[in-house]
């Protein structure tokens, strides 16, 4: 029987698009998804195609190299940052360790665009009614010490909820600091 199996990695990173309009040539950051998709026969004498564990092993330098990282810097073969790039970078240097590797999906956990959602008020938990939306960002902790993931610069996609009684001032208040951001 041919299967297809997924393994899904998260990894936090930073970088710039020299190509992007002006907002994407600064240094921002996202939170990343990145799926791995092998596909083949299941093996018999064990019942699945392949193990999880060997997957993340096999990816595990590529992660390194992604993970809390300012891509541009950290990953010098990599020019072009976009997510089709970022594909095929991964899937270049994965697939000849992995041949049953059948495709490679990567992409932005946040909205990249204010989306805001109204979000009803939650009497039981004390949460007024309230705009949920993402922004994304770049940071390093450079309090922290230089053998911490955070020290480095990264990324990450954040997810915000803001409440307040007169609701179409917040979200144009909203609107207005992630337009300037």
């Amino acid at each position: 029987m041919k299967v297809e199996l997924v393994r899904t990695f998260f990894f936090e990173a930073a970088h710039r698009n020299p190509r992007g309009d002006a907002r994407q040539q600064r240094v921002h950051g996202h939170s990343y998804r990145a799926d791995l998709v092998v596909a083949g026969k299941v093996a018999s004498e064990y019942g699945w195609l392949m193990d999880y564990g060997d997957i993340k092993a096999l990816f595990q330098p590529l992660y390194a190299q992604l993970d809390h990282h300012y891509l541009n810097e950290n990953t010098p073969e990599l020019q072009d940052t976009r997510l089709p790039a970022l594909r095929a970078w991964i899937l270049e240097r994965l697939q000849p360790q992995l041949p049953m590797l059948a495709d490679v999906r990567v992409s932005i956990v946040g909205d990249l665009a204010f989306k805001p959602v109204q979000l009803e008020a939650e009497p039981s938990k004390k949460l007024p009614a309230r705009w949920r939306f993402t922004f994304e960002a770049a940071q390093s902790l450079p309090q922290l010490p230089d053998s911490h993931p955070c020290h480095l610069l990264h990324g990450h996609s954040y997810r915000v909820e803001a409440g307040a009684a007169d609701m179409e001032s917040l979200r144009a208040a909203l609107e207005e600091i992630y337009g300037g951001a």
